[in-house]
């Protein structure tokens, strides 16, 4: 993974009891968000602790932070499979000017909504139990965009490596980098009991008013 033009937050936040610890650092490696753990799990004797959300003020301070710089850096994607995405090219998006994303309160209680959603029924889609689909949970919130992009994912216990995920993927990394975006919002969530599997995340991404 290259290592230059980093950019490095030297940050340390608390997950849980045990002494895992995210981020000692997150830099921008290359086209990358990089991140470190550092989990004494075996020392403790705590390698069975439930996986748990990075707190969500720390969320809403480092993701935009975190996805500002790779809107910055012209990262270039794959070929997205996205309708929504077709009509611009890998290299125009690359080179266009991205705005400064600006972080979203209402979008940030929606994506929660989904993620809780998720997390207590056990399933990873972007229509949830009721129903209702990405655009339709956020024009119910009051919020009217002709952009509305949402990514989803489980595993991930911090926003860094949640990002990292969807930049694997095409169609998620094409919605990072789109240009007609400008705000956004993030959350993580487990279930009742800690238990079986998560954390959940739900990222929105959505453009101007028209």
């Amino acid at each position: 993974m290259l290592r230059s033009n980093f950019y490095l937050i030297s940050r340390f936040v608390l997950l849980s009891s045990s002494l895992l610890i995210a981020c000692d650092a997150v830099q921008l490696c290359g086209q990358y968000a990089c991140v470190w753990y550092h989990d004494d799990c075996e020392k403790t004797h705590s390698c069975s602790a439930p996986r748990q959300c990075e707190a969500a003020g720390s969320i809403r301070d480092r993701a935009p932070r975190i996805i500002n710089q790779l809107r910055n850096s012209q990262r270039s994607c794959g070929i997205s499979s996205n309708p929504a995405l077709t009509d611009t090219d890998t290299s125009a998006l690359a080179s266009q000017l991205a705005s400064e994303l600006i972080w979203d309160e209402t979008l940030a209680r929606i994506s929660n909504s989904h993620a809780s959603d998720m997390a207590n029924n056990r399933f990873e889609s972007f229509v949830g139990s009721d129903g209702f689909s990405t655009s339709q949970r956020v024009s119910l919130a009051g919020i009217d965009s002709l952009t509305v992009f949402e990514s989803v994912t489980s595993g991930p216990q911090t926003a860094a490596e949640a990002i990292n995920r969807w930049l694997d993927t095409n169609t998620d990394c094409q919605q990072l980098i789109h240009p007609n975006v400008t705000r956004v919002g993030m959350a993580c969530a487990v279930t009742e009991f800690n238990q079986g599997g998560g954390p959940y995340w739900s990222l929105l991404l959505v453009g101007p008013e028209p």
